[in-house]
């Protein structure tokens, strides 16, 4: 069968008309039609992957669609027959015709498909949400990122509460979409938040069902999910951004099939999707002066701003270059114009307020005490204990365990797992340091919460 006639037959499939098939594909209405009619020279391969997306080809359909477009030889006459086949070392008997059950089989030793008919037509997923306003910064890190886009892998952003993984992330996926034809998925895994983490079950089912597999085909066990999401994943141009993890456990089983391309936001630095998955991990750090200085001016909308180098840069210092910290005191001065600069920089050193008073989200200590309840109590009393301690650039494992009244070698475990959630850092082999923001959290007016 000719690459026209399959086509022919699959948009007769689908209930589309030429003009639908276009508008889907992106493609031009006069190279659908010139397509079916087996007319002009061989197709392009981008033409055919839009064409295989807009379809909703499974990967043996697919196949049929390469070989069948590589039998059209360069003066654009397509091969009669097996020769199809031929021409590219097809048997002709590998070919299953479009809606027979053969094209819709799972490959062999892949069960993970059986009994689960294809997806109906449905709307490619465009499920980004809308980006962080007034991005600056980070050109190094958009190059790690596009890096990861020509090897179609996945990448681990992490770091600290506040430093803006998620923007990161969003205004990258949102500058390459167009590079996935088949799609973006969006998830919230709510690794660190108020509610508990979305089970993976439950993030499976979400996905799926954001690739158009109806909820009753979705099955219960999350081992055969996760197989079925690898399946559907397959062959397919897809860009998923799994946003705030909890762990290595919870996104294991969400990773798409290779050839995808996965961002993973976390506040841990998922070392076991590192070691066993080989997976880039890309850790940010704080803004630079001049980036910081900068959004604060943009989020305040204050021209004025740049005649004040000083004391913008103060501002910054004690945000401690922290976006969200940032954006919260840059809201501030949009909300009171005409404060000078100098009366809140006084303010915000005396009490570290960065809290919007709205919600949750935009209140940094509430945002950090999301990490805080993640830890056991051991890891959780060493951190009370380091932020009761004089502030110092650094200490040591041994200076600390005493005040937490832990043993040298459990301190020294408990600190390393500080350091995977980003509410330490660690400099040298045995030296630490607690941000000051950090610090700031733990303290029972900052925080509001007896616990801590």
């Amino acid at each position: 069968m000719t690459m026209g006639a399959l086509l022919r037959n699959w948009r007769a499939r689908t209930l589309l008309t030429q003009e639908q098939l276009a508008e889907r594909s992106g493609l031009n209405v006069r190279t659908i039609r010139r397509l079916e009619s087996d007319e002009g020279r061989r197709p392009r391969s981008a033409s055919m992957l839009l064409l295989a997306e807009a379809l909703d080809l499974d990967p043996g359909e697919r196949k049929q669609l390469v070989t069948a477009s590589r039998a059209i030889d360069p003066d654009g006459h397509a091969v009669p027959g097996d020769r199809a086949g031929l021409a590219t070392g097809a048997a002709p008997a590998d070919r299953a015709a479009p809606g027979s059950p053969a094209a819709h089989a799972a490959p062999v030793g892949d069960p993970s498909s059986a009994g689960v008919p294809p997806s109906p037509l449905h709307e490619v997923p465009r499920q980004l949400p809308p980006g962080a306003a007034h991005f600056v910064g980070r050109g190094e890190e958009l190059g790690v990122l596009d890096g990861v886009l020509a090897e179609r892998g996945v990448v681990c952003v992490v770091g600290a509460a506040g430093v803006g993984k998620s923007a990161l992330a969003l205004a990258w996926c949102a500058s390459v979409a167009h590079a996935f034809p088949g799609g973006q998925l969006h998830l919230d895994l709510a690794g660190f938040a108020p509610g508990p983490p979305l089970e993976p079950a439950r993030a499976l089912g979400l996905l799926l069902l954001g690739l158009g597999v109806a909820a009753e085909h979705i099955p219960d066990d999350p081992a055969a999910a996760s197989a079925l999401w690898r399946s559907r994943t397959a062959n397919r141009a897809l860009l998923v951004l799994l946003d705030n993890a909890r762990d290595s456990e919870q996104v294991r089983p969400l990773l798409p099939s290779p050839g995808c391309v996965a961002v993973v936001t976390s506040r841990s630095q998922l070392r076991s999707l590192a070691a066993r998955e080989a997976t880039a991990r890309l850790t940010l750090a704080p803004l630079h002066p001049a980036e910081s200085a900068e959004l604060l001016r943009r989020v305040s909308g204050d021209p004025a701003l740049v005649r004040e180098r000083l004391a913008v840069r103060r501002l910054a210092d004690l945000c401690e270059h922290s976006p969200l910290a940032l954006r919260i005191v840059g809201e501030r001065l949009a909300r009171r114009p005409g404060t000078p600069l100098p009366e809140l920089v006084a303010e915000l050193g005396v009490a570290r307020d960065f809290s919007t008073g709205e919600d949750a989200g935009s209140d940094l200590a509430t945002v950090l005490s999301w990490s805080f309840a993640s830890l056991g109590a051991e890891a959780a009393r060493l951190l009370r204990a380091i932020a009761r301690i004089d502030p110092r650039p650094l200490f040591t494992a041994s200076a600390i365990a005493a005040p937490a009244a832990l043993p040298p070698r459990q301190a020294e475990r408990h600190l390393d797992r500080l350091v995977a959630l980003h509410l330490l850092e660690r400099h040298g082999p045995d030296r630490y340091f607690l941000p000051a923001l950090v610090r700031e959290a733990l303290s029972p007016p900052a925080t509001g919460r007896s616990s801590w």
